[in-house]
Protein backbone atom coordinates (compact mmCIF):
# COMPACT_ATOMS: atom_id res chain seq x y z
CA UNK A 1 0.00 0.00 0.00
CA UNK A 2 0.88 3.18 -0.11
CA UNK A 3 -0.36 5.28 2.73
CA UNK A 4 -0.72 8.54 2.68
CA UNK A 5 -1.11 10.86 5.67
CA UNK A 6 -1.58 14.17 4.93
CA UNK A 7 -1.56 16.92 7.89
CA UNK A 8 -2.62 20.69 6.57
CA UNK A 9 -3.69 23.63 8.39
CA UNK A 10 -7.69 24.09 8.89
CA UNK A 11 -7.63 26.31 6.50
CA UNK A 12 -6.46 23.69 3.70
CA UNK A 13 -8.56 21.22 2.00
CA UNK A 14 -11.78 22.38 3.79
CA UNK A 15 -14.29 20.71 1.35
CA UNK A 16 -15.00 17.05 0.25
CA UNK A 17 -14.65 18.32 -3.45
CA UNK A 18 -10.82 19.22 -3.00
CA UNK A 19 -9.68 16.33 -0.61
CA UNK A 20 -12.14 13.83 -3.49
CA UNK A 21 -9.30 15.65 -5.98
CA UNK A 22 -6.42 15.23 -4.22
CA UNK A 23 -7.46 11.41 -2.93
CA UNK A 24 -8.13 10.89 -6.96
CA UNK A 25 -4.91 11.96 -8.53
CA UNK A 26 -2.64 10.26 -5.66
CA UNK A 27 -4.70 7.28 -6.49
CA UNK A 28 -4.05 7.57 -9.80
CA UNK A 29 -0.41 8.13 -9.80
CA UNK A 30 -0.26 4.23 -8.85
CA UNK A 31 -0.65 2.78 -11.99
CA UNK A 32 1.53 -0.38 -11.86
CA UNK A 33 -0.98 -1.85 -8.35
CA UNK A 34 -3.79 -1.90 -7.77
CA UNK A 35 -6.24 0.79 -7.07
CA UNK A 36 -7.54 -0.78 -4.09
CA UNK A 37 -3.76 -0.67 -2.41
CA UNK A 38 -3.81 3.33 -1.70
CA UNK A 39 -4.87 5.04 1.11
CA UNK A 40 -5.37 8.66 1.47
CA UNK A 41 -5.99 10.06 5.34
CA UNK A 42 -6.34 14.03 5.51
CA UNK A 43 -5.90 15.08 9.32
CA UNK A 44 -6.44 18.53 9.98
CA UNK A 45 -4.83 20.53 12.45
CA UNK A 46 -5.91 23.97 14.25
CA UNK A 47 -2.97 26.43 13.18
CA UNK A 48 -2.53 27.52 16.68
CA UNK A 49 -1.57 23.81 17.64
CA UNK A 50 0.84 23.40 14.37
CA UNK A 51 4.29 25.25 14.74
CA UNK A 52 6.64 25.42 11.74
CA UNK A 53 9.80 27.87 12.45
CA UNK A 54 8.77 28.42 16.03
CA UNK A 55 5.64 30.19 15.08
CA UNK A 56 2.09 29.36 15.28
CA UNK A 57 0.69 28.26 12.00
CA UNK A 58 -2.06 30.36 12.50
CA UNK A 59 -0.08 33.44 12.26
CA UNK A 60 0.98 33.01 8.44
CA UNK A 61 -0.90 33.94 5.39
CA UNK A 62 -0.96 30.70 3.95
CA UNK A 63 -1.97 27.36 4.78
CA UNK A 64 0.81 24.69 5.37
CA UNK A 65 0.82 21.01 4.42
CA UNK A 66 2.95 18.18 4.96
CA UNK A 67 2.63 14.88 3.62
CA UNK A 68 4.09 11.53 5.11
CA UNK A 69 4.19 9.06 2.19
CA UNK A 70 4.59 5.14 2.94
CA UNK A 71 5.10 2.68 0.70
CA UNK A 72 5.13 -0.89 1.06
CA UNK A 73 3.43 -2.36 -2.21
CA UNK A 74 6.60 -1.56 -4.06
CA UNK A 75 9.34 0.35 -3.64
CA UNK A 76 10.69 3.39 -6.11
CA UNK A 77 13.51 1.33 -7.30
CA UNK A 78 11.11 -1.59 -8.46
CA UNK A 79 10.79 -0.42 -11.77
CA UNK A 80 14.16 1.54 -12.20
CA UNK A 81 17.92 0.48 -12.27
CA UNK A 82 19.67 2.33 -9.21
CA UNK A 83 18.79 3.55 -6.31
CA UNK A 84 19.54 7.46 -7.32
CA UNK A 85 16.72 6.87 -10.22
CA UNK A 86 13.91 5.32 -8.09
CA UNK A 87 14.51 7.95 -5.57
CA UNK A 88 13.64 10.47 -8.23
CA UNK A 89 10.95 8.79 -9.33
CA UNK A 90 8.96 8.44 -6.28
CA UNK A 91 9.74 12.23 -5.34
CA UNK A 92 8.47 12.79 -9.09
CA UNK A 93 5.30 10.63 -8.42
CA UNK A 94 4.91 12.84 -5.24
CA UNK A 95 5.11 16.26 -7.18
CA UNK A 96 3.12 15.25 -10.01
CA UNK A 97 0.63 14.13 -7.83
CA UNK A 98 -0.16 17.27 -5.53
CA UNK A 99 1.10 19.71 -7.95
CA UNK A 100 -2.35 21.11 -8.86
CA UNK A 101 -3.78 20.95 -5.43
CA UNK A 102 -1.18 21.86 -3.23
CA UNK A 103 1.99 23.43 -5.09
CA UNK A 104 -0.48 25.62 -7.87
CA UNK A 105 -2.57 26.74 -5.18
CA UNK A 106 -0.12 28.50 -3.29
CA UNK A 107 0.35 26.53 -0.08
CA UNK A 108 3.80 26.01 1.67
CA UNK A 109 4.20 22.24 1.91
CA UNK A 110 6.71 19.17 2.44
CA UNK A 111 6.59 15.59 2.14
CA UNK A 112 8.74 12.46 3.08
CA UNK A 113 8.56 9.30 1.53
CA UNK A 114 9.37 5.85 3.67
CA UNK A 115 9.78 2.58 2.08
CA UNK A 116 9.23 -0.61 4.09
CA UNK A 117 9.36 -4.02 3.79
CA UNK A 118 6.64 -4.92 2.03
CA UNK A 119 6.89 -8.94 3.67
CA UNK A 120 6.05 -7.08 7.01
CA UNK A 121 2.57 -6.00 5.52
CA UNK A 122 -0.77 -7.72 5.26
CA UNK A 123 -4.07 -6.39 3.36
CA UNK A 124 -7.62 -7.51 4.47
CA UNK A 125 -5.79 -10.28 6.50
CA UNK A 126 -3.44 -11.63 3.73
CA UNK A 127 -0.09 -11.23 2.35
CA UNK A 128 -0.82 -9.46 -1.00
CA UNK A 129 1.13 -11.47 -4.23
CA UNK A 130 4.57 -10.28 -5.54
CA UNK A 131 5.30 -7.26 -7.00
CA UNK A 132 4.50 -7.37 -10.46
CA UNK A 133 3.34 -10.99 -10.72
CA UNK A 134 0.29 -12.64 -12.13
CA UNK A 135 -2.20 -12.75 -9.15
CA UNK A 136 -1.44 -8.88 -8.43
CA UNK A 137 -2.45 -7.88 -12.08
CA UNK A 138 -5.53 -10.29 -11.55
CA UNK A 139 -6.66 -7.82 -8.49
CA UNK A 140 -5.88 -4.99 -10.51
CA UNK A 141 -9.30 -3.76 -10.76
CA UNK A 142 -11.27 -1.73 -7.89
CA UNK A 143 -13.91 -3.86 -6.26
CA UNK A 144 -17.11 -2.98 -7.70
CA UNK A 145 -16.20 -2.65 -10.67
CA UNK A 146 -18.66 -2.99 -14.05
CA UNK A 147 -15.93 -4.47 -16.09
CA UNK A 148 -14.30 -6.75 -13.36
CA UNK A 149 -14.13 -10.38 -14.72
CA UNK A 150 -14.90 -13.18 -12.70
CA UNK A 151 -10.89 -13.83 -12.50
CA UNK A 152 -10.30 -10.66 -10.97
CA UNK A 153 -9.21 -10.98 -6.84
CA UNK A 154 -12.11 -10.08 -4.54
CA UNK A 155 -10.66 -9.38 -1.64
CA UNK A 156 -13.17 -8.26 0.34
CA UNK A 157 -14.25 -11.87 -0.03
CA UNK A 158 -11.33 -13.93 0.40
CA UNK A 159 -11.79 -16.70 2.61
CA UNK A 160 -9.58 -18.25 5.63
CA UNK A 161 -8.81 -21.03 2.89
CA UNK A 162 -8.08 -18.28 0.29
CA UNK A 163 -6.18 -16.30 2.59
CA UNK A 164 -3.95 -19.08 3.54
CA UNK A 165 -3.22 -19.93 -0.59
CA UNK A 166 -1.80 -16.49 -0.71
CA UNK A 167 0.30 -17.06 2.69
CA UNK A 168 1.15 -20.58 0.78
CA UNK A 169 2.06 -18.52 -2.42
CA UNK A 170 4.07 -15.86 -1.23
CA UNK A 171 6.45 -18.04 0.57
CA UNK A 172 6.77 -20.21 -2.15
CA UNK A 173 7.56 -17.39 -4.18
CA UNK A 174 10.23 -16.47 -1.41
CA UNK A 175 11.45 -19.90 -1.41
CA UNK A 176 12.46 -20.02 -5.09
CA UNK A 177 13.50 -17.00 -5.13
CA UNK A 178 16.36 -17.92 -2.33
CA UNK A 179 15.36 -15.13 -0.42
CA UNK A 180 14.24 -17.19 2.33
CA UNK A 181 16.23 -20.32 3.94
CA UNK A 182 14.04 -23.14 5.69
CA UNK A 183 15.79 -25.13 7.91
CA UNK A 184 15.05 -28.82 6.58
CA UNK A 185 14.06 -29.89 10.44
CA UNK A 186 10.66 -27.03 10.20
CA UNK A 187 9.15 -29.03 7.26
CA UNK A 188 7.95 -27.60 4.49
CA UNK A 189 6.10 -24.02 5.96
CA UNK A 190 3.49 -24.39 3.03
CA UNK A 191 2.11 -27.57 4.09
CA UNK A 192 1.98 -26.39 7.49
CA UNK A 193 -0.23 -23.62 6.77
CA UNK A 194 -2.55 -25.62 5.27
Amino acid sequence: MPFWTIYHTDTAFTTSTDRDALAASITGSYDTIPAFYVVVAFVPLDGSHFYRSGKQMSTLDKPFVRLVVHHLARQSTDLVDGREAGFARGRLLVDRAIEAHVVDKGYLWEYTIAEEDRNLWKIDGFMPPPFGSEAMKASAMPFGSASASSSTVNVSKVGRFNRILCEAMALGNLLSSKRLQVPPLLGNPTLKAL
